[in-house]
């Protein structure tokens, strides 16, 4: 399929605001932000899947050259950088753990946001299973997926193996990124007028109130209501989906979705760097947020960096072999 430009963009929006999350910020923004974030890069990857003739051993290897590869190569990387930084510092204590390690007790170590390469790489083979071999029973599907979402917030807040828990919900995001690709909903003139995006943006402020203010975490399936958690989030997906046609034009948001991927994966390094910077410029350890204009100034700050590092990898024409485009 060829690239879609806004997409690109809209991934470009949706990591920044996955870093900003993460970089020490307050809780009325992680209430804005993890509201839809991560169903996001779900709907998103949901929208390009397209059934081939390829078959499911074929499928599997490429998504997990796609997926779980670079999740073993930064879970390699994280576990390097964190034993040294404890062989550095004798007071730092880094617990690994083999099964952290393999995701199979629910967490993925430090660098947590890895999460995301296994689910996704879960659902996609499930969603090419139901696409490729049981077209004919779309609606029993459904309602069983639904059945299971449910089921699956009943003990919010424990995670599961390999991220299991997640998997109907983010199967659900998935297939609505499908729906919305065949039914041409971001090429109809009517969805894409400002006061749709005005709508959304608005549905989902009171999305947020009527699911009390609750600072949504996906990965432990602790999105509080269910319902008004799915609403608010598609409500968020169209919102930044909306906004990326807009702004499909500006380059450089495009550039860092094409990169998302590597993003995603490499952040929490400079939560290392910054925690140390803190520690070093105030003699006290970092604390768990600071003001929207030291965490928002961190994070363009990060992406300025990580612009010039992959133009600089680009040049040297390594880029290709490190999932950089």
């Amino acid at each position: 399929m060829k690239r879609i430009e806004w997409l690109d963009v809209a991934k470009g929006l949706g990591i920044f605001l996955v870093v900003w999350g993460h970089f020490y910020a307050t809780d009325s923004v992680k209430i804005w932000i993890y509201g839809f974030h991560m169903p996001l890069f779900f709907f998103l990857s949901g929208y390009t899947f397209q059934v081939r003739q390829s078959s499911l051993g074929t499928y599997i290897r490429k998504k997990s050259r796609n997926l779980l590869v670079p999740f073993f190569v930064f879970q390699a990387i994280t576990a390097l950088i964190m034993f040294g930084f404890q062989f550095i510092y004798e007071k730092a204590q880094y617990p690994f753990s083999w099964m952290e390690f393999y995701f199979l007790n629910g967490e993925v170590g430090f660098n947590s946001p890895l999460w995301f390469l296994v689910v996704l790489f879960e659902v996609e083979i499930l969603f090419f299973c139901f696409k490729k071999y049981l077209p004919k029973w779309s609606w029993l599907v459904l309602i069983t997926v639904i059945g299971l979402a449910i089921l699956s917030t009943l003990d919010q807040g424990i995670r599961w193996p390999l991220g299991i828990k997640i998997i109907p919900v983010a199967f659900l995001f998935y297939w609505v990124g499908l729906i919305s690709r065949e039914r041409k909903l971001f090429q109809r003139k009517w969805f894409l007028s400002w006061w749709t995006l005005a709508s959304c943006f608005g549905l989902y402020v009171l999305t947020m109130y009527a699911n009390n203010y609750k600072i949504v975490t996906l990965r432990s399936m602790d999105i509080g209501q269910p319902v008004v958690f799915f609403i608010g989030a598609l409500l968020g997906i169209f919102a930044i989906c909306l906004l990326a046609v807009r702004l499909q034009h500006i380059r450089i948001l495009s550039f860092y979705g094409k990169n998302s991927l590597v993003i995603l994966c490499t952040h929490y390094y400079f939560l290392i760097l910054y925690a140390n910077a803190i520690h070093l410029i105030t003699g006290q350890p970092a604390i768990s947020s600071y003001p929207i204009s030291i965490t928002l100034g961190l994070t363009i700050f990060t992406f300025l960096l990580y612009g010039g590092m992959f133009l600089l990898l680009r040049k040297r024409s390594i880029a290709q072999y490190i999932w950089i485009r």
